[in-house]
Formats: structure tokens, sequence, C-alpha cells
């Protein structure tokens, strides 16, 4: 009798990851139907809206279902082909929607559940502690660092004059990427690039190029070449500035610049020739990359963004949701207080006008009419 397979086929990034031990072949289909929700949603809502055929559907239910594939689209996308890698092994890296996904079902609504449970003569207290503390606290964690990074990164892109923000925030493997001066029309890309600055530009050669030149390892030569390239990029900066009467110039001095660099590469290269690994080392730190001069510079500039950012968003997960909840359980327990206050007072009063009337009733005079 020949077995039939039942497992639902996989998309192509969990097949990849596809093992032939049983748990993997048990949790890969039921992982990779879980976090198709959002496809599945966005192919649901796309039917559902193609041809509204009532107002009620037109005004509210289109609006509420597009809001929906947006939301899932959004927060609880997952790529399987996304990994970090540590040394030679590569970890997966679920999305914050993933993360969502297992904490929020799995993590928040047991506790509520157990709460409830816990609550004794109708005191939900703890349930909303967690309400109130614990879903901020994941909210932050799972979705404040990059809107978070991305407003300081454009704050930092004003204050710096290199543009680190498109679409998305320029990383350092994408910094040395776009900005390496691996052409002759690399630094009048650069310079042309809408962001930044020409003052930035003279500023991060003028980084490099001050540790190349003031290095005793550098000879007359050398040291003449890296002047010679400040000049050129000076013409290139001037010629910028002349807006298209300018243009062939700027491109005219940036392939200059170019084999300039090019040559300042290859004295580098034949200086490390032939060196043990720590010479290599040391001489590769003595004179930093002048190719890579300008992603050196957009780097360091986002650096400081990504500690601020790391260190508000700790602050916001460990401080934050407790003080919120702190203040809250406080107002709460003092308005209670008040009111027990009130209470006693007002018991406090009754009790006195009762004692204030059974004196007087001890007091009042009686008559016998048959005396």
């Amino acid at each position: 009798m020949v077995k039939v397979n039942k497992t639902p086929p996989l998309s192509p990034g969990a097949a990849e990851l596809y093992q032939k031990d049983r748990l993997t072949r048990w949790l890969h289909p039921m992982g990779d139907k879980l976090f198709r929700t959002p496809g599945n949603v966005s192919r649901y809502v796309d039917a559902k809206t193609a041809n509204p055929d009532s107002l009620l559907r037109r005004f509210v239910i289109n609006p509420v279902l597009k809001s929906t594939k947006w939301l899932t689209n959004k927060f609880l996308d997952y790529d399987y082909k996304s990994y970090i890698k540590v040394g030679k092994y590569q970890l997966s890296r679920p999305s914050p929607g993933a993360f969502a996904m297992m904490l929020f079902p799995f993590t928040i609504a047991p506790r509520l559940i157990q709460a409830i449970k816990r609550s004794e003569n109708g005191d939900r207290s703890e349930f909303y502690d967690i309400l109130r503390r614990d879903i901020p606290t994941i909210a932050i964690l799972l979705y404040a660092l990059d809107p978070l990074q991305k407003f300081l990164t454009q704050q930092m892109q004003k204050f710096s004059g290199v543009k680190l923000v498109g679409d998305e925030i320029l990383q350092a493997r994408e910094a040395t990427l776009n900005y390496a001066v691996d052409s002759e029309k690399a630094l009048a890309a650069i310079l042309r690039e809408k962001g930044n600055t020409p003052e930035a530009l003279r500023k991060a050669l003028d980084n490099v190029a001050e540790r190349w030149i003031n290095n005793a390892q550098a000879n007359t030569e050398t040291v003449a070449q890296v002047n010679k390239l400040k000049e050129t990029v000076e013409k290139m900066i001037e010629a910028h500035g002349k807006g298209k009467a300018g243009a062939a110039q700027v491109d005219k001095y940036s392939a200059q610049a170019f084999k300039l660099i090019e040559g300042l590469e290859r004295w580098k290269t034949n200086k490390l020739a032939g060196l043990a690994e720590a010479s290599q080392k040391e001489i590769t730190n003595a004179f930093p990359s002048i190719k890579e001069f300008f992603a050196r510079y957009a780097h360091t500039r986002r650096l400081p963004v990504d500690i601020v950012s790391f260190i508000l968003v700790c602050v916001g997960i460990g401080w934050l949701p407790v003080w919120f909840n702190d203040l809250w359980n406080r107002k709460k327990f003092a308005e209670k207080e008040a009111a027990h206050r009130a209470e006693q007072v007002s018991n406090f009063d009754a009790a006195l006008a009762y004692q204030a009337l059974k004196q007087r009733s001890n007091l009042r005079p009686s008559f016998n009419v048959y005396s």
C-alpha cells in the first residue's frame, strides 16, 4: 500500500528550511500556514473589495477590510530568508509581526486568564495591571525601535549633511555599497545626492586624509597624492556650486579623484603584501580605506542614533510602563482611600448626630399627669 503524503505544500522560503526529521515535518507546515496569514488575508480582501455593489460595502465594509489587510501586512509579515549570521551559522530572524503573533496570543492571553482565576471578590486589579503594563511593554519592544530610529536619523541627517534615510534607514553595509568611491562617477553621484552637502563631503575626506598625511609610515609621494586628492575634490565642489554650468567639470574632477584614490589604494595593497597578520591589521588601522571615506563618515553619523534609540527603547520597556502603572495604581488607591475616609466621616457624623439626639432625649423632663 502506497502512503499518501498529506503534508500541505510549503512556500519557497519554508521549503528551503525543510528537514527530514519528524518534528520538523510536523512543525514547518504549521508555522508556514501561520505565517502565510498576510498573504491569505490580502488575497481575501482583494477579492471581496474588487467590485463594491452597495454604499455599505463601499464606505464601511471595504475600508475595514483594507485596514485589516494593511495591519496584517505591516505587523504579521514573516520572511523565511531573513537571517542573522553568527560566524559560520545562520540564525533565523523573525520579523516584529512574527514575534507579535507569538507573544500576544501565547503570553498575554494566558496571563489574563490566570489573573481572572486568581481574582477574589471581584478584584480585577492584576488583570488591569497586565493590560496597562505588559501590553505596552511588548508593543514598545516590537514596534518602537524602527520609527524612533527613523525619526532620530532624519534629525541627524539634517545636522550632519549626509543622506541617511531613504525608504529605509541606511545600514552600514548599504552605506558601504552606496557611498564607496568605486567608479569615475561615484564622487559626482555622492555630491549630487539630495541630502548630501559639500561641507559633509569635505569633512569626510579631511577625517581620513589627515590620518594618511600625519602617519609616519607614509612617504612624501603618498602625502602629495592625498593633498592633490583634496584639491581635486575642492575643485569639484566649486564646480558643483555653479549648477548646470559646472556639471561637466564635476564629472571631470570626479574621474580625476577616482584615479588618485585608486593609486592610493594600490600603494596600501602593496604595503600590506608579505606582512604578517598582526602587521597587516596595524597598517589597515593606520591607513583607513580612502575609497570608503564617505561611507565611513556616514556610518559614524549613524552610530549615535543607534545608541540613543537603544537606550530610549530600554527605558521605554523597563521604566515607562511600570511608572505609568504605578502612577495609575497610586491614583486609584488615593481615590479609594478618599472614598473610605468620606464614608468614615459620614458614619462618624451620623454617630455624633445620634448621640446628640440621644442626649437631648435623656435630658427632656418627663411629666406625669397623675402626680
